[in-house]
């Protein structure tokens, strides 16, 4: 069975922000309704990956305070040039290696993922959440008990890199060509 495509504008504006910020917290609502759950239960966690430094700024004007990032190299960067964004917090996504921990706690204020149950998170990390979901199946992971959805394109637009770069298995959703502008 294949799924549809969604087409994610990007957002150029603080006002885009706002749209797209509202209408993913009305699929959260809708979600929740569906489950029986409070959509206070559920913290919307917009991830900025690709996304570049000028267009985040805007989505912080627009209210986001909290970004996701899988890449250290690339969380280090953002969460350098953005420094004078007193109250932006950054969480860490994936998997993280050991020797990777203390470099991301002195920036991040929480993981996402360890690579190993062995694993432990530095002092002030939290890890009691249930993270999960993604721009076209958040309201899937709501539904299934998700206290954390992860949320990039839908926020920030259709990244110009397919999903096939990032999950090589293949993503139901991801369709190249709609990736071109």
């Amino acid at each position: 069975m294949s799924l549809p495509t969604p087409c994610w504008p990007t957002a150029y504006s603080v006002e885009n922000f706002r749209h797209n910020l509202a209408a993913v917290h009305a699929r959260i609502a809708a979600a929740c309704a569906r489950a029986g759950r409070d959509p206070a239960e559920v913290r919307l966690l917009p991830v900025s990956k690709t996304v570049p430094e000028a267009h985040i700024r805007l989505a912080y004007a627009a209210g986001c305070r909290e970004l996701g990032e899988n890449r250290l190299q690339e969380a280090q960067r953002k969460a350098a040039a953005m420094a004078d964004l007193d109250d932006l917090r950054w969480s860490v996504i994936g998997h993280l290696q050991t020797n990777k921990a203390r470099a991301v706690a002195r920036f991040a204020s929480e993981f996402q993922a360890l690579d190993s149950l062995r694993q432990q998170a530095p002092a002030g990390i939290t890890l009691q959440a249930l993270s999960m979901g993604m721009s076209g199946d958040f309201e899937l992971a709501i539904e299934e008990g998700a206290t954390i959805v992860r949320v990039g394109q839908a926020i920030f637009g259709a990244r110009a890199t397919p999903n096939s770069v990032y999950w090589p298995d293949g993503d139901p959703t991801d369709n190249p060509s709609e990736h071109t502008a």
